[in-house]
């Protein structure tokens, strides 16, 4: 809905009236009081402020999402290194002196150590 608004030079009550009981303000910036441009100012201030403080909280977010993978990739090698020292552990070194048949504890003992 749109009105338009009285001259203030011809009624200056009605002109008072009808700008003191606009919803959304009126659309010419000349006409705006000097409080609610300032009003309007402190409010993009604010609301530049929260987008910053939004997008330093999303960064922080990935930061912390990025070292859990580093941190899960770096437990995942440490167990995959673990898995192939005990699989070292059970490796036997062949040696043609030794004659397997006749021991039957070598393997035992290779992984008791």
């Amino acid at each position: 809905m749109c009105a338009e608004i009285p001259d203030a030079d011809v009624d200056k009550d009605l002109h008072k009236v009808a700008t003191k009981n606009m919803i959304h303000g009126v659309c010419s910036k000349a006409v705006i009081p000097k409080e609610q441009a300032l009003a309007n100012e402190r409010t993009k201030e604010r609301m530049a402020k929260m987008g910053t403080e939004r997008h330093s909280a999303r960064l922080e977010d990935a930061r912390l999402r990025a070292r859990r993978s580093c941190s899960v990739a770096s437990d995942l090698l440490c167990s995959e290194q673990n898995q192939s020292r005990d699989y070292n552990r059970l490796a036997l070194q062949y040696d043609s002196a030794d004659d397997y048949n006749l021991s039957p504890h070598v393997l035992s003992d290779t992984m008791n150590e």
